[in-house]
């Protein structure tokens, strides 16, 4: 866009900042509207976020308050918040903002879950929970899901024979899943009942299939997990008690049964940043696309990048950002490829590295290039017998 008053490089050169580079310029200059950007190591994604922020704010498409930056921890929200803070401080007493902007309007960066937490509290009402209940930890959610287990006088426990211990991990892991993927116990129910079914089946000339037993056997505890799952979730309501894996799901509960929250927010953020996109969950994509599809949502990631798959984090979300918030329409592609971070043989292991997966995707990641000032320190590989050695070779 070249009709705007401040270009990406006339506001670096007002902030005292390295002007950006030609990918980095297209990011922050881009046009209104949905638009995913693959981000590689290194390659200066939280600054290009600040500079996007920054440059809609100096040619006053938003006002700081209609600006949503979400990431997954405090820490990077707090770096991310403070780095545009600075930015329109700077700005401000330039005069090419208003100087008091910041201080009556900031923008609302923080976590994923600390937003949908806010949804959900700012709502409890319309879902008949408290509003003011306290999160429950590891250790207390272990405690409350033991004393089910306990206390419980199923007589299927008995034909398990598992420890208490192995039974409450169990509930908890089934618990946070059916969280983390917002499926009703009562549909799993029926997946584990059709599964049963298949032990009654004829056996045929040939005997029954192994593998089909195998899978019968590996579900035969499920409804007595899920029955306590449900035991466990009705105590956490009981006593007005939120687990950091149900902050999500009790907010797109909100959004789904009250048009008007989804709207207001919509309203109220012009404009969304996503950051680390690849690592959101199942029910953090639907949470974001229900409430921001259509709507200027730029996401930031990398599929190489992904780390909470234990949790139900996919990089088929990059896959998928055009469905979930293109609204129909095509969305807009950027990519940040140039590595800030790391020497010239460094890269050269890391492409070789990730070549695989990327038949995996099909995202277009572009190979991680070096900086003009990289360096060409030559990379290393050892191969020790012990953690104590690994670190020690580590640590030289």
């Amino acid at each position: 866009m070249t009709d705007e008053a401040f270009s990406a490089e006339k506001l670096a050169d007002a902030l005292g900042r390295p002007r950006p580079t030609e990918q980095q310029k297209a990011v922050i200059e881009c046009a209104q509207g949905p638009a995913l950007v693959i981000a590689g190591a290194g390659s200066g994604k939280t600054e290009t976020m600040a500079g996007r922020v920054i440059w809609l704010l100096a040619n006053g498409h938003v006002r700081p308050g209609e600006v949503l930056g979400l990431t997954f921890t405090r820490k990077a929200a707090g770096e991310l918040s403070d780095r545009i803070r600075r930015r329109i401080g700077t700005l401000a007493s330039t005069g090419l903002i208003p100087h008091d902007v910041d201080e009556l309007d900031p923008p609302t960066v923080t976590t994923y879950n600390a937003f949908a937490n806010t949804i959900f509290r700012d709502n409890a009402v319309l879902l008949g929970r408290e509003s003011d209940g306290a999160v429950l930890g590891e250790a207390s959610a272990w405690q409350l899901a033991r004393s089910i287990v306990i206390e419980s006088r199923d007589a299927r426990l008995a034909e398990w024979d598992q420890t208490p211990d192995r039974i409450t991990s169990a509930v908890l892991d089934l618990s946070h899943e059916l969280s983390e993927n917002v499926v009703d116990a009562a549909r799993v129910h029926a997946m584990a009942a059709r599964f049963a079914e298949l032990a009654d089946l004829p056996t045929g000339g040939t005997g029954q299939y192994p593998k089909a037993l195998e899978i019968v056997s590996s579900v035969s505890s499920l409804p007595l997990l899920l029955d306590l799952a449900t035991q466990f979730a009705e105590a956490k309501a009981r006593r007005g008690l939120v687990e950091y894996a149900d902050q999500v799901m009790l907010a797109l509960q909100v959004i789904r049964r009250v048009e008007r929250v989804a709207a207001e927010l919509r309203d109220r953020y012009r404009v969304v940043l996503l950051d680390e996109y690849q690592d959101t969950s199942v029910v953090q994509t639907w949470l974001l696309s229900e409430l921001f599809s259509g709507h200027p949502v730029m996401a930031v990631g990398d599929p190489n990048q992904s780390i909470y798959g234990w949790r139900g984090a996919s990089a088929a979300n990059l896959e998928q950002f055009a469905t979930g918030f293109g609204a129909g329409s095509p969305v807009q592609e950027f990519a940040l490829s140039t590595s800030w971070r790391n020497g010239h043989a460094i890269l050269a292991a890391a492409n070789r590295l990730v070549e695989p997966l990327l038949a995996t995707t099909t995202v277009r990641v572009q190979e991680l290039e070096a900086a003009p000032t990289a360096t060409s320190i030559p990379v290393d590989v050892t191969f020790e017998e012990t953690i104590a050695e690994e670190a020690a070779s580590a640590a030289r």
